[in-house]
């Protein structure tokens, strides 16, 4: 599904953090080797309640994300990250982590990651679990 959604794939820095605010409301990208070794691919189906995203780097990077009205199901294809959550280290697994909304959040990926996140709205989520 996602092939059909415009990809990006790039090693300049400044497309990289473009990509990252554009699919996953961040607000920080750090590469300990100071500049990218090699391609970023993210892209993302939005929906009006969320957004399915697909991201990849195959060396160490980090990311930060500013707190946002969604919540997010991450899920870690290839390698288990660090998450920190207000501070805090929390659990993360292959079968993913939830990151709650109006939070904001950072990951460490060590030796680099494959993800696919779900990003659903809290209102509509709220909306949705009401309604049961």
């Amino acid at each position: 599904m996602l092939e059909s959604f415009p990809e990006t794939r790039s090693r300049d820095i400044n497309e990289i953090e473009a990509a990252h605010r554009a699919t996953a409301y961040g607000d920080r990208v750090d590469l300990p080797s100071g500049r990218p070794r090699r391609e970023l691919i993210a892209n993302a189906a939005r929906f009006n309640d969320g957004a399915l995203v697909f991201s990849s780097y195959d060396d160490p990077i980090s990311f930060g994300f500013r707190s946002a009205s969604c919540i997010r199901l991450n899920y870690q294809i290839r390698k288990v990250s660090e998450v920190t959550l207000e501070g805090s280290v929390i659990a993360s697994s292959p079968a993913g982590y939830l990151v709650p909304n109006d939070r904001p959040w950072s990951v460490r990926h060590t030796t680099g990651y494959r993800s696919l996140s779900m990003r659903i709205a809290g209102e509509a989520l709220q909306r949705k679990l009401s309604a049961r």
